[in-house]
């Protein structure tokens, strides 16, 4: 992954799975495999029923703690 990847992260932005794949470097199914399988939280868009995440989750998700 990315380690500058939580750098390019916006707290209050929407990201897309493609958004997602480009920033972490790991593929758009990988991505598809997280959001269906309840690791990263989600919201489906309105306008195109499109998996949207926030990006304050896509940092917590990235960075775990334990």
């Amino acid at each position: 992954m990315n380690p500058l990847a939580t750098s390019q992260i916006d707290p209050r932005g929407l990201y897309q799975q493609a958004d997602i794949a480009r920033i972490t470097g790991t593929n758009y199914s990988t991505v598809y495999r997280w959001l269906r399988s309840g690791k990263l939280a989600f919201s489906i868009r309105r306008g195109d029923n499109r998996p949207v995440v926030r990006g304050r989750h896509l940092i917590q998700f990235l960075n775990p703690k334990y």
